[in-house]
């Protein structure tokens, strides 16, 4: 299976957890990744530790964590620099991002460094 063919679910942290948003985002991820019949990826920027196997449940086939040393996943510009490393190292064929403030501040900033042939971007509509 090519890399391109995965989904990667961009995971909300808000106050160094994982929010309820990032569950649906899974589920509905895992469905559209079963009809593809491909895997999830879903991406944590920022945070080092927290209840990842709780994603697995939610319908996650790999947790990748992202960090830069200090870096709070918070902030646009590093959150932004870390996504684009993310998606351009694993090559998904779908990403899906949260329809909050964070989500669509780092989605759109994401896409102009994006090589030609980039994963579609899908926002969390739910």
């Amino acid at each position: 299976m090519e890399a391109r063919e995965r989904v990667m679910i961009l995971a909300e942290v808000r106050r160094r957890g994982i929010h309820s948003m990032t569950f649906e985002m899974l589920a509905w991820g895992r469905k559209l990744a079963d009809q593809l019949g491909t895997k999830v990826d879903c991406l944590i920027l920022g945070m080092e530790q927290g209840d990842f196997n709780s994603l697995i449940h939610w319908g996650a086939d790999r947790v990748l964590v992202v960090n830069s040393g200090g870096t709070d996943g918070f902030l646009a510009t590093p959150a932004t620099g870390l996504l684009t490393g993310a998606i351009r190292e694993e090559q998904p064929g779908i990403v899906i991002a949260p329809a909050t403030t964070f989500g669509r501040t780092v989605m759109p900033m994401a896409v102009p460094g994006s090589p030609p042939g980039s994963p579609p971007i899908v926002p969390n509509l739910i």
